[in-house]
């Protein structure tokens, strides 16, 4: 609940509804306010508005802070915007993706907690415009970040909070729902507010403070502290004062947050995990350390010195002002490592070190170690919105080095993520690590002198798939309690020599068991089933996967045989366990799972591969069992016990299971587990009711049980249900509260089946899917489920009609139906579909010739319709479709044309793929359509022409693909006033592009790409006059000669030619092009020159490649180029080009060479690249060695290919040359990283 921010929150989003471009630039509206004052608690309730989500077509949000790295925050922008991982690098190809992302959107960007100052920082992030009506929102606590750099349109400075609203919001915090304790501590709490000067993190703070305190000495304690008066404070005293009343053993857990940089999101657990290790949680008796831990997360949460992270549940932030609270408290001891610009301000008191990982680290940033001997934590961090799960990052192996011989004192190391595949012995230095974090590594093996660090409380090893087994003497580690690696599958859990000695064990993800070692005598230490008895403390979940093939003596089986206990049933802390079977004889089987029967307390069950004939006859009652997953146990028939807790059954891959039995309790049976588990509580009219509903069974799916004939008949409380493969099943119980349906055959009897469903009334989602031999869905089969929302029907071979009786008509709830695979389907229903439906795609539907009234559906909004071959045209009532905004017709080899009749007045989206037989467009086609912003064309073989004009039109993107005999696009370009895009590939008979010059004098277009047109032969004139543009690409244009005279556009930003094979010039005003960053020239052998006065002066990246005739490089004035910061030189042949006298920009961050046959040394350029960071010689046989390359301490990424004479001199048997390239991270050398 948000106090007092209504009509602030009311004037926000009337800007954001309301303010519109002008001169063509993207609206910034900022909110202004001091730290604490509420900004991001007031974008969040703007951007969660109803009216705010509705208006935008997209909407983002990142978090920005301090750093304002443009290249770091535009794929945190991609990706916020995506929810995908962007592995992109380089500026230019991320601000092309961003613009191809919100090309055409009207998007709002919320860049929360800005501080940059200067507008060309600002305006170097390049925001695409998008739509009009798209924003940009900005919080700051920087009036001049507004006025000055983002040049807001709109600057909303944000007012304090009234008394009466600070009031509001610390009574809510200081009693929660309870009443006031006394009148006098009213008036006290109204006074505490007043201090807080109308800060809400102030009163949220001190309301936390004081919950729960009922004496009116500890509210005066607060209202009079001395904290209040101190001069000069950087702490708002508020915070301050709540600091000071924690406990302080809490003071040090929080204070040890520091280590997070601001805005970063951290999980609870492995905050937890590092207090422990960092031994700041006071012991007490009869708790677990873990629990403590918990305890006093719970007190900051609580107490607000954390919040739970707005965007992911599962993790949490600091305010940015308690953020600088702990750095404040920390002092010298917290450091955040920086590229080597802290070197000079590093003290010897910092014992927390902290920085974002970069996925090639320097060495430079690390020659801090002889200063901070005393370290206790080393703990790099995660950049937010950057993902790793497909790469690795690389760590110079002298920082590994120096680590475990120069930080003796540490006590948490983390190397997660990096490119690590083994460990030096000298890690046994670290005789006081308690955390070793190797997650996400490649590591094979740890050396056997790991298991002297007998602190070792924590060690994980999520991710790490290449590592099997752990040293022989893992059993030394005595003080382990957590040892995590979650990787599961394929029968590939973690060994674990002597883990019968981990009896302080908490956390054991994963293990593997064998039963005999003698057909293993080559591995040591292999685990018996026996030693897993004296791990009684284990919590959380345990996959155990067993591996019996090697099982061929007799005498395993009579050892099991004389065990009698459970070495599981004891583990009463335990909440999940997975057991997975390897082809295991029965005998084995049958012994081994009555040795890991589990306590009854467990709540997560998964078997997989048993090949028992029934389910283990356990001996306890699983009443806390919520969960259970049964898969590839391909001999159980059925007899499953019951589970009166049960809220979700798996069962997959059961090929013999003939009925589910009493797994899932019936009502009687429930409710008499629940009077015994509840003999003690009160009973009242509706406890058995409540009771009904708290524990039956919500979730059930069952895939690939053909014997199963039937389902319990009392699944009242079912929400979920998924069969799949289930042939014997002939009908559905009753289930009154199922909200989805997932069915799919084969089935024996599928009409019996299907007609079962009619009465499943409370249905809001219906998948039916793989009945190949029906023909017909029962009559009446929708005309109950008024509720349906989403249906979907698909791969029904011989399904031929959806008739009328099946009842679509009382769908009046239905927004999406899905028909798709049905190759026999010929016809939809005569009276049409509802007309609530918003979304209809039909695909492989082959004999599919007609779509019935289908202009009743007036709110439909996408229609897509592919692989439909029978279908010709659309029906004339086409236009009908008032709301439709997205219309796509893809590989229906016979449609031919539109509809005379037209286009809906409001698409905004029309896409014509591989559909051979349209021939033209009508002119009037696209002449009236006011709204369309998207025209895609692509593969329509036979289509000669394209027009485009009307009076009005707003496209803002025309994509034209593989259309083999277009030759012309129409040339009435001058209404395109909104165009951002335009983009012709695969047309060879296009001779000639439109006469851009038609274009207004205020288009907006931003891109022009041009490709595989062979028949081009020129480019539009007057594409100078159109300064919009930024990016042209031409590629692939074989009879393309040269530019147009008059040039190109000022503005261009980045120029990519490629395989132009006759181009022999290059437009001689290019150095004129200051605005060029970007300039790419692939295979145009006929280039004989670069324009005489060189290259633009403000290029960044270069790449020059297979252009054999283009005279000598040094004429090409690199030197010069003081903005370059990417350069790749490929394929000079000519005898005539001289590498000698080469000079290049010392500004080179990255080098490519490859195919430079005469290139020799390196010797003249290395010295003098200071900045240089990768490194990257392939095919160059003549290269012999990289002499001063030791000097480039910068460098971190080198790759060699296909040079054999380097190559020996930069492999580990040289040790005089690897010498020279050992501090670098990343080596690659033929496709092999050493």
């Amino acid at each position: 609940m948000v106090y007092g921010r209504e009509k602030d929150r009311d004037e926000i989003v009337h800007l954001l509804l309301s303010v519109e471009r002008t001169h063509n630039e993207l609206p910034v509206i900022s909110i202004i306010g001091m730290g604490g004052v509420g900004k991001t608690t007031l974008a969040q309730l703007v951007y969660n508005d109803a009216d705010v989500a509705n208006h935008f077509d997209r909407r983002v949000w990142v978090h920005v802070s301090e750093e304002f790295n443009v290249v770091k925050l535009t794929r945190a922008i991609i990706e916020s915007a995506t929810g995908d991982p962007c592995y992109l690098r380089e500026l230019a190809p991320l601000q092309a993706k961003l613009y191809k992302l919100l090309m055409g959107k009207k998007f709002l960007l919320v860049l929360d907690d800005v501080w940059v100052e200067n507008y060309i920082a600002w305006d170097s992030l390049k925001i695409p415009a998008g739509v009009q009506g798209s924003k940009i929102l900005v919080t700051t606590r920087n009036e001049i970040v507004a006025s000055k750099a983002t040049r807001s349109a709109h600057a909303y400075k944000l007012n304090i909070l009234s008394d009466d609203h600070c009031w509001s919001l610390f009574r809510r915090h200081a009693f929660r729902d309870e009443t006031l304790a006394s009148s006098n501590l009213e008036l006290i709490g109204k006074e505490i507010v007043k201090k807080c000067e109308g800060l809400p993190l102030a009163a949220k703070a001190l309301g936390s403070l004081l919950f729960g305190e009922t004496e009116e000495k500890k509210w005066n304690d607060i209202l009079y502290s001395e904290i209040w008066k101190l001069p000069n404070d950087p702490i708002i005293p508020a915070l301050r004062l709540s600091y000071s009343h924690l406990p302080g053993n809490l003071k040090r857990c929080f204070s040890y947050c520091s280590i997070f940089p601001k805005g970063y999101e951290f999980d609870r657990e492995n905050l937890i995990l590092l207090w422990m290790a960092e031994r700041l949680l006071e012991p007490e008796q009869g708790k677990e350390l873990e629990d403590i831990g918990d305890e006093y997360f719970n007190h900051l949460l609580q107490a607000a010195f954390f919040q739970q992270s707005r965007f992911n549940k599962s993790t949490y932030v600091m305010h940015d002002l308690m953020n600088d609270l702990a750095r404040f408290i920390a002092g010298e001891t917290y450091l955040w490592l920086k590229d080597g610009s802290n070197a000079g301000n590093i003290s010897r008191k910092a014992r927390y070190c902290s920085y974002y990982r970069g996925q090639y680290e320097g060495l430079k940033k690390f020659n801090i170690f002889d200063k901070v001997g005393d370290l206790r934590t080393f703990l790099p961090l995660k950049q937010q919105y950057f993902q790793y799960e497909h790469e690795h990052l690389y760590l110079p192996k002298q920082v590994i080095h120096d680590l475990f011989t120069k930080l003796r004192c540490l006590r948490v190391l983390c190397l997660s993520y990096y490119y690590i595949t083994e460990l030096p012995d000298s890690i046994s230095n670290l005789i006081h690590l308690r955390l070793l974090d190797l997650s996400y590594t490649p590591i094979r093996r740890l050396p056997e002198s790991i298991c002297s660090l007998h602190n070792l409380q924590t060690l994980l090893l999520d991710g790490c798939r290449e590592l099997k087994w752990l040293p022989n003497n893992t059993g030394c580690l005595i003080n382990l309690r957590h040892l995590k690696r979650n990787e599961c599958q394929c029968f590939s859990g973690l060994v674990v020599p002597g883990i019968c000695r981990l009896t302080n064990l908490r956390t054991l993800s994963s293990i593997s068991l064998y039963l005999d070692r003698t057909s293993l005598g080559f591995i040591s230490g292999i685990v018996r089933v026996s030693e897993l008895e004296h791990l009684s403390l284990l919590r959380g979940n345990i996959c155990i996967s067993i591996d019996a093939t090697v099982v061929e003596s007799l005498h395993e089986a009579e050892r099991l045989k004389h065990m009698q206990n459970s070495v599981m049933k004891d583990k009463q802390h335990l909440r999940g366990l997975e057991l997975l079977w390897n082809c295991l004889e029965q005998s084995f089987t049958n012994l081994l799972i009555k040795l890991l029967e589990p306590h009854t307390n467990l709540q997560e069950l998964t078997i997989k591969g048993y090949l028992g004939n029934s389910f283990p006859q356990w001996t306890g009652t699983f009443s806390h069992l919520s969960k259970l997953t049964l898969e590839r146990c391909h001999r159980l028939t059925g007899n499953l016990p019951c589970f009166p807790n049960l809220v979700r059954l798996e069962i997959k891959d059961c090929g013999q299971l003939t009925s589910l039995g009493e797994v899932i309790p019936s009502d009687a049976h429930l409710l008499d587990v629940g009077q015994r588990d509840k003999k003690m509580a009160q009973p009242s009219s509706s406890s058995s009711r409540a009771f009904d509903e708290q524990h039956g069974l919500q979730e059930l799916v069952i895939c690939n049980c053909p014997k199963l004939t039937e389902l319990p008949g009392f699944l009242d409380a079912l929400t979920n249900l998924i069969l799949y493969g289930c042939n014997r099943l002939i009908t559905l119980p009753m289930l009154p509260l199922l909200g989805e349906l997932d069915l799919a055959g084969p089935c024996n009897d599928a009409n019996n089946l299907l007609t079962s469903v009619a009465s499943i009334n409370s249905l809001y989602s219906l998948r039916i899917s793989r009945f190949s031999r029906l023909q017909h869905l029962p009559k009446g089969l929708l005309q109950g489920l008024v509720p349906l929302q989403d249906s979907e029907i698909s791969d029904c071979d011989m399904l031929n009609a959806l008739s009328d009786d099946l009842g679509f008509q009382h769908l009046s709830s239905l927004s999406r139906l899905e028909v798709k695979q049905c190759p026999e389907l010929l016809s939809f229903p005569r009276n049409g579909l509802p007309s609530g439906l918003q979304f209809l795609r039909l695909s492989n539907c082959d004999k599919l010739e007609y779509l019935h009234q289908l202009g009743l559906l007036t709110n439909l909004r996408r229609l897509s319709i592919i692989h439909c071959n029978e279908i010709r045209f659309l029906p004339d009532d086409l236009y009908n479709l008032v709301s439709l905004h997205d219309l796509k017709i893809e590989s229906c080899s016979n449609f031919m044309c539109f509809p005379k009749t037209g286009l809906p007045y409001k698409l905004e989206r029309l896409e014509v793929k591989y559909c051979k037989a349209v021939s033209f467009l009508s002119t009037w086609l696209l002449c009236n359509q006011p709204s369309l912003k998207y025209l895609i064309i692509v593969g329509c073989d036979h289509l000669k022409s394209i027009p485009i004009c009307g009076s009005k039109t707003s496209l803002k993107v025309i994509q034209i693909k593989y259309c083999q005999e277009l030759k012309s696009l129409s040339d009435d370009f001058h209404n395109l006033a909104f165009l951002e895009h335009l983009e012709i590939e695969g047309c060879p008979c296009l001779r000639s592009l439109p006469q851009l010059e038609a274009l207004p004098t205020t288009s907006t277009l931003r891109s022009v790409w041009i490709s595989k047109c062979e028949n081009l032969k020129c480019l539009p004139n007057y594409m100078h006059n159109l300064p919009s543009i930024q990016e042209l690409r031409i590629w692939d244009c074989q009879k393309v000669v040269s530019f147009p005279e008059e040039g190109l556009p000022n503005n261009l930003r980045s120029l990519s030619i490629r395989f132009c094979g006759k181009l022999a010039s290059l437009p001689n005003h290019l150095p004129e092009l200051t605005c060029l960053q970007e300039l790419e020239i692939w295979g145009c052998p006929k280039l004989a020159s670069f324009p005489q006065d060189g290259l633009p002066s403000n290029l960044t990246m270069l790449s020059i490649k297979d252009c054999e005739n283009i005279g000598l490089l040094v004429n090409l004035g690199l030197h010069r180029l003081t903005c370059l910061r990417n350069l790749t030189i490929a394929g000079f042949t000519d005898p005539s080009t001289s590498f000698e006298s080469l000079q290049l920009p010392t500004t080179l961050s990255s080098l490519c060479l490859e195919r430079c046959y005469k290139l020799i040394s390196l010797r003249s350029w290395l010295p003098n690249l200071t900045f240089l960071e990768k490194l990257v010689i392939i095919r160059c046989p003549n290269v012999a060695s990289l002499s001063k390359v030791e000097l480039l301490n910068q460098l971190s990424y080198l790759e060699i290919q296909v040079c054999p004479l380097l190559e020996r001199q930069c492999l580990k048997g040289n040790r005089k040359a690897w010498s020279k390239v050992a501090h670098i991270p990343y080596i690659k050398i033929d496709q092999e990283v050493i």
